[in-house]
């Protein structure tokens, strides 16, 4: 593949359009509309009026309608992203293919006419129809001026909507699904008497002889299914939607070698970390050439002001280890939820400004509103930046607003790049897995925020990484590491952070770190020699619900911090080993929070969930902690600021020239005193939304100002020295 192919020639700002649901006056209305606005881009196809609306019927194509939008396009310079259709199959499959539909664990079909995704992706009928109908598309619009890429598929996974509330469901269980499954098992395996063996779980042991004998469990370790069984289910689900994917791909590289691929991802840290709907992140920057992320704050950052800012580094990671663009498909850009006792939140014109440097912050470049107009036969708010009859909003406005400045210094807003971060999360799917099936996804996912919302308070930059990847050395730009109930923990992921310790990091663990092993069974002893990085063997553990910690004197890690901190949910106790220094003790004056130096490194243990405690905005002391552990791995910020909490900010950089985001994820006006200490005083700043620049504080060698936001109000200055 072209690692290239998708630095584009110019920055798309556009939106989702769908013609069949308007007439053919409106669109050129629309279109029109669009181009006088600035929007560049347009995406279709690829759900709403897609595959069903062009071959209605087997063999029967209209193209009528996709032929002139993209005529109208090309009259007013707007390119399209083009859907490959897989994720909205039309009716006629069912009449073709009677089981092609997915099956829940409990052998229920998922309904057709409701979700998309309801199409079974190894079914071979399925496959083969997706097949045909994609290499007609590729033959009709490979070559037209207008096109600029494909979008694969459309949020891939299983249907993210349960059926009844309160129960999750599983997909798919079908004899194609189960037949692969086996085949996928073999590979792994090799012998059905090794997976008995992986599959063992007390009290029901099931011992294998024949691999037919073999059936995708429907049951969670937490509903006594076997965690060996469970773990690799999952795995193999999430093998298959991210193959579908790069099958897709290959399809479309062999007709087109000139445009760009994506995909878009959604719903990553939900409360069930994408492991229900069967999607592995880490998988997908090899399956096209542009990784794709749909981002709906909501409300959502009411209570979690650095929402967004986590959803998109966490998207965002897996095409930075790749060295691949990362492309925003779908934004909030209007009212938005819960149909007619919505909109669950009324989106505004500094919203959508707001959405939109946040994603440029985090090194977006494509940002595509979803979507342009509603539609009346989806009385479910789900945003628009013209109402219902194609007027304008002062949504339509803002989005004109941005797309003036970003095209007026279009090439810095392509080249420039947030700096790397030199603080790395660690997080496994294997983890994330295993939590899930042990019902402890909430406590996983509530240990991510934790330590990222730590981070995000002292305006720390944050990347995540896998134990793949840090084994392979992409951890290098990392001083400390992070490892949020990291409760399964492989013999090679210990090693990896091992050696990240001897050459210099320092890592930090958190209560039941490597707790489990590969098959999600206990460890006897923790895996790779994290006893001995840590310098602790764990002598038991208990539920307390807020274990008291009280930091021993002089110590850096509680520096500044007075009284006793609390942890959360479980309290282990500890044997220490010589030459590990404790640094907090329970209340009983046990060992709590432990340090170790390691090679060049260090380890640092607490025996609580010290990073769920971080979570909350009443955890100002938690955080500081999490400073003091930056100071200590040698962490240097790029810039620092002074002010409100809800104060975010991002140093875009690109040769001589940056940009400086500053959002106000609050409600209040605020002021945020900037100190860049990498640029000289006689920096030039100019914001690029308002005829008034920051104010510049006095200073004889570095760079000091003050940027005053009202509240959720968000700019960009261009500095230039």
């Amino acid at each position: 593949m072209n690692r290239n192919i998708a630095r584009l020639s110019f920055f798309p700002l556009g939106s989702s359009y769908y013609p069949p649901l308007h007439t053919p006056d409106e669109w050129v209305q629309d279109v029109a509309r669009m181009a006088e606005a600035g929007l560049n881009a347009i995406r279709t196809a690829e759900l709403i009026a897609s595959w069903e609306w062009i071959e209605p019927k087997k063999g029967e194509f209209d193209f009528g309608w996709v032929d002139q939008i993209f005529e109208l396009s090309q009259a007013h310079g707007i390119r399209i992203m083009l859907g490959t259709g897989a994720g909205s199959p039309p009716i006629w499959l069912l009449d073709a293919y009677p089981d092609v539909q997915i099956i829940s664990q409990n052998g229920a079909p998922y309904p057709t006419g409701t979700m998309w995704g309801w199409a079974c992706i190894h079914h071979p009928g399925f496959c083969t129809e997706s097949d045909r109908y994609l290499r007609v598309l590729l033959d009709r619009y490979r070559s037209h001026p207008a096109l600029f890429a494909w979008q694969i598929h459309n949020e891939p996974g299983h249907p993210h909507i349960q059926r009844r509330t309160g129960v999750v469901e599983y997909h798919c269980y079908c004899c194609h699904c189960a037949e692969a499954f086996r085949k996928w098992l073999q590979t792994k395996y090799a012998d059905v008497q090794s997976l008995s063996e992986a599959w063992a779980c007390t009290p029901t042991h099931h011992r294998y002889h024949d691999w037919s004998q073999l059936q995708p469990p429907r049951s969670a370790p937490a509903a006594w299914g076997s965690p060996g069984a469970w773990l690799d289910w999952r795995t193999f689900v999430d093998h298959g939607f991210a193959r579908f994917i790069a099958w897709q791909n290959d399809i479309i590289k062999e007709m087109d070698g000139e445009h760009p691929t994506t995909t878009n991802l959604v719903h990553l840290l939900d409360v069930d970390l994408g492991v229900v709907r069967g999607i592995d992140a880490w998988q997908y920057p090899e399956t096209c050439d542009a990784l794709g992320f749909d981002l709906y704050p909501l409300n959502r950052f009411v209570a979690e002001p650095f929402f967004s800012s986590l959803q998109l580094d966490y998207a965002r990671s897996p095409a930075v280890h790749a060295d691949k663009p990362f492309w925003i498909p779908e934004i909030e850009s209007g009212a938005i939820g819960e149909w007619v006792l919505g909109p669950t939140h009324a989106t505004t014109a500094r919203d959508i400004r707001r959405y939109d440097l946040d994603c440029i912050a985090h090194g977006a470049k494509l940002i595509l509103y979803q979507g342009y107009r509603e539609w009346e036969p989806l009385p479910l708010h789900w945003g628009a930046l013209v109402d219902l009859k194609g007027e304008p909003t002062e949504r339509y406005h803002e989005a004109a607003n941005i797309n003036r400045v970003v095209q007026a210094h279009e090439a810095l807003f392509l080249d420039a790049q947030p700096l790397r971060a030199q603080i790395g999360i660690l997080v496994d799917p294997k983890n994330n897995i295993a939590c899930v099936g042990m019902g402890a996804a909430d406590m996983l996912l509530k240990a991510i925020k934790g330590v990222y919302a730590a981070c995000w308070s002292q305006h720390y930059a944050v990347e995540f990484i896998t134990p793949e990847l840090l084994a392979a050395g992409k951890g290098e730009h990392y001083r400390l590491l992070l490892m949020p109930f990291n409760m399964l923990v492989t013999p090679s992921c210990a090693q990896a952070v091992t050696e990240f310790v001897a050459g210099g990091g320092t890592v930090v663990g958190f209560g039941k770190c490597g707790m489990l092993n590969e098959k999600s069974w206990y460890w006897r002893e923790r895996p790779g020699g994290l006893t001995e990085l840590f310098g602790v063997k764990e002598t038991g553990i208990k539920k307390e619900e807020a274990p008291v910690l009280r930091p021993e004197p002089g110590n850096n890690v509680f520096a500044g911090v007075s009284g006793s901190l609390h942890g959360h949910w479980h309290r282990q106790d500890f044997e220490v080993l010589e030459g590990t220094e404790v640094v907090a003790r329970y209340q009983d004056g046990r060992a709590a929070v432990t340090s170790r130096k390691s090679g060049a490194g260090r380890a640092i243990l607490f025996g609580t969930h010290f990073d769920v405690a971080a979570l909350g905005d009443g955890a100002d002391r938690h955080r500081q902690v999490f400073a003091n552990l930056a100071g200590l791995a040698g962490v240097v910020p790029p810039f620092t600021i002074k002010g409100d909490g809800r104060l975010d900010g991002h140093l875009l950089t690109a040769g001589d020239q940056h940009i400086f985001i500053m959002i106000n994820h609050g409600p209040q006006r605020a002021t945020a005193a900037v100190h860049i200490p990498t640029l000289p005083p006689n920096t030039t700043l100019c914001d690029l939304f308002s005829d008034h620049p920051p104010v510049t504080r006095p200073s004889a060698s570095t760079l000091r100002f003050d940027v005053t936001l009202d509240g959720y109000d968000s700019t960009a200055l261009l500095l230039t020295h």
